[in-house]
């Protein structure tokens, strides 16, 4: 976990989503002291880095699902860290997600996670039950999935590559970036990496990324 230590600091990160964090004694460890972690306890598949001089409050968390609502240019925001299991059922998550989204509708939101789902929407793997649960969610909930079949794997091990790990947004049409990360890491996933500017800023101030561990 001292690359994330390293990650936040070379890139200048605001905040972080972390899906299947390094765990010593059930805990996530090595964070800056500059940041807060957002995260159920013990043992969180999911959580939420994020600089400490950031007006961020929780809104929610469990094992699996992190919602926080953070000031950014004056302008509040939901950011959610999910993990998707492969092995567990996705539709109690969403359904949490789903009545928070409907909760603060008008705020822009800004979901990573690992959803271990496939489509050719976002990848170039066919369709599977989880797949087509997440394309349902996201047009019942107007979201954007930013992630493109062009774009690098964000999963690669000696099983083959996979594009598993996504970004999704809601109310947010523009100034807006990712970038699936090319840097060595200790995980088999990918650093996605995402550049946003709320309206009304002249340059990019918002820099955050989606890790599994």
């Amino acid at each position: 976990m001292a690359q994330l230590n390293n990650t936040i600091k070379n890139h200048n990160l605001d905040f972080i989503s972390l899906n299947e964090p390094y765990l010593f004694d059930n805990s996530i460890i090595n964070i800056p002291l500059n940041c807060t972690i957002v995260a159920a306890q013990p043992s969180p598949k999911a959580a939420i880095v994020i600089k400490s001089n950031l007006n961020s409050q929780h809104v929610f968390s469990n094992e699996e699902l992190v919602i926080i609502m953070s000031e950014f240019n004056l302008q509040h925001h939901l950011i959610v860290s999910i993990y998707c299991p492969p092995s567990h059922n996705m539709d109690d998550n969403l359904d949490i997600l789903k009545n928070y989204i409907l909760k603060y509708n008008n705020l822009p939101c800004i979901i990573l996670g690992d959803l271990n789902a496939k489509s050719r929407v976002w990848g170039r793997r066919d369709l599977d039950e989880r797949g087509s649960k997440v394309l349902s969610f996201c047009h019942l909930m107007d979201l954007n999935i930013e992630n493109t079949p062009d774009m690098p794997p964000t999963y690669s091990s000696s099983r083959g590559d996979s594009w598993i790990d996504l970004v999704i947004t809601r109310n947010i049409e523009q100034n807006f970036s990712l970038t699936v990360s090319d840097e060595i890491t200790n995980s088999d996933h990918n650093m996605l990496f995402v550049q946003y500017s709320p309206p009304g800023t002249n340059a990019t101030a918002n820099n955050s990324l989606n890790q599994n561990y």
